[in-house]
């Protein structure tokens, strides 16, 4: 717990594992990302970010590292507390037999499909509204552990593959932070 003083007024900000403020006025990390391996085939969830207080997420995007095997599909970002989950995209994803180099990012508004090409041929990714790739999210009440996770779907036995997903944050309220789960 580190200690500030705003015009005079005490406030308690946590403190992330760099020993970085949470406090909006102050430094934090703006990029986080994580890894995602695909190695258990069905139904499966990887959560990513852990969010605390509220923040604005202005891109949540991706990039494969490893090849992907076949018939890794639904693929989506959901917030998730836990009890109930809340789509950030469309669970319609297919990542199936993406080669390393391979990008996903979302472009729309919440609850709309990722934009994902290939890279095994040159690519350009739509133009990006702003507007509608960034979006709000506030941890349930109650300091009720709240986060960004990955949903997918893998019938190949075992299923293969690597990627980072990277998001850009800022807070919105004084204990709004993102860390990496």
């Amino acid at each position: 717990m580190a200690i500030y003083y705003v015009d005079g007024k005490k406030i308690e900000s946590l403190a992330d594992t760099e020993n970085i403020p949470k406090f909006g006025g102050f430094n934090y990390p703006k990029t986080k990302y994580k890894e995602v391996v695909f190695d258990t085939t069905g139904d499966q969830t990887s959560n990513l970010f852990k969010i605390e207080g509220s923040v604005m997420i202005e891109c949540i995007y991706g990039h494969v590292t490893t090849a992907i095997g076949t018939n890794l599909t639904a693929f989506q970002f959901e917030l998730w507390d836990g009890t109930n989950a809340t789509s950030i995209t469309k669970n319609d994803g297919v990542l199936s037999s993406l080669p390393e180099g391979s990008f996903f990012v979302k472009t729309g508004k919440l609850n709309e499909g990722l934009d994902i090409e290939s890279s095994a041929t040159a690519n350009t990714v739509d133009e990006i509204d702003d507007k509608k790739a960034g979006f709000r999210l506030i941890q349930k009440a109650g300091g009720v552990d709240t986060y960004i996770r990955a949903k997918w779907t893998s019938t190949d036995t075992p299923p293969s593959g690597e990627i980072h997903v990277h998001i850009e944050w800022k807070p919105q309220t004084e204990l709004g932070f993102v860390s990496v789960v």
